[in-house]
């Protein structure tokens, strides 16, 4: 599976946190970082629209635009795009407040 996003808005509670909308399902990813590669991503597990184990994988394949959008609204230092590419997720769970790293071989 290649997962395959847009920017669907900015969080009106948090203005760093940005949500995308996974393209051809109802799952969402709510993106709070973007530095080196890495993605930090909250994860609720009572949200309906979390992302799954396969759409997180998804964004691992070389088909996947989840790190071309991402560069689209980070930026680094300089205000310039970011062109980082995804080397890992990291999942904070919002319930427990635990972090898990994925990468494309465990993703």
């Amino acid at each position: 599976m290649t997962t395959m996003v847009e920017i669907d808005r900015v969080s009106v509670e948090d203005s760093t946190l940005f949500v995308f909308r996974v393209i051809d399902c109802d799952e969402k990813f709510f993106v709070y970082d973007f530095r080196d590669g890495i993605a930090t991503v909250y994860y609720e597990d009572d949200n309906a629209s979390r992302v799954s184990a396969p759409t997180i994988a998804g964004c691992f394949a070389d088909e996947s635009n989840f790190a071309n959008e991402l560069c689209k609204v980070f930026r680094d230092e300089e205000g310039m795009h970011k062109t980082d590419k995804l080397k890992a997720i990291h999942l904070k769970i919002c319930s427990s407040g635990m972090t898990i790293e994925i990468k494309r071989h465990n993703g």
